[in-house]
């Protein structure tokens, strides 16, 4: 789907379909708005594989246009699978394993929610390891045609994300409204938000990697 249908179906629930209270650039900026926050709290949303290098040591960084590590496959070349763990047990077994001989073919890794960019590798890296990951990757953002009428960008995530960026724009509209019912609005369309993607108010999933109970 192009990016269109969605701002012309949120300008309709609006009741606004002239742009007069809420402007073209508005909705384009509430729909960009909608998609980072979509791969924020469901990265595999704009889930892509990408071949990363690694830095010497245990400590290695993914892109600057991902948005987080969602899952370490393999190793590049040769294809050993690895496991992921959990870096406090590796701590308590072998202190000083971030001092460990460095090597081309990793075996574990560790990665944590709260510092999504970041994963530790076991070995420590060589600076010529690859790993093949899959990614979470910043959604294209969406421009405002010179044409009000159109072409519009496509949407930049699955067809399956529209209905929650769509209330995610609603949400971002009614914010701004003083008119009477928006806080209920507002608080409806957040609630959606959340429910249709299947994760709790603050954005986590039950099964979340580093999810401590």
């Amino acid at each position: 789907m192009d990016s269109g249908q969605l701002i012309r179906a949120v300008a309709a629930t609006l009741n606004d379909p002239e742009h007069v209270r809420w402007t073209l650039q508005n909705l384009v900026d509430y729909l960009n708005a909608g998609c980072m926050e979509v791969c924020r709290v469901r990265p595999d949303a704009n889930e892509q594989s990408a071949v990363l290098n690694l830095t010497q040591g245990t400590r290695q960084t993914i892109r600057p246009n991902d948005l987080q590590l969602i899952r370490a496959i393999r190793n590049v070349p040769g294809g050993r699978a690895l496991r992921m763990i959990d870096a406090k047990s590796l701590d308590a077994v072998l202190p000083l394993w971030h001092n460990a001989p460095r090597t081309d073919v990793i075996r574990e890794y560790a990665w944590d929610y709260r510092e999504p960019r970041v994963f530790w590798v076991y070995p420590p890296a060589r600076e010529t390891a690859k790993l093949e990951c899959a990614v979470s990757v910043k959604p294209t953002p969406v421009s405002v045609p010179a044409d009000p009428e159109g072409p519009f960008d496509p949407f930049p995530l699955p067809d399956q994300y529209a209905e929650p960026v769509k209330a995610w724009m609603l949400y971002r509209a009614y914010m701004v409204d003083t008119g009477t019912g928006a806080i209920s609005k507002v608080q409806t369309y957040t609630n959606y938000f959340y429910h249709a993607l299947g994760v709790d108010l603050q954005g986590r999933t039950d099964n979340e990697p580093g999810n401590e109970s």
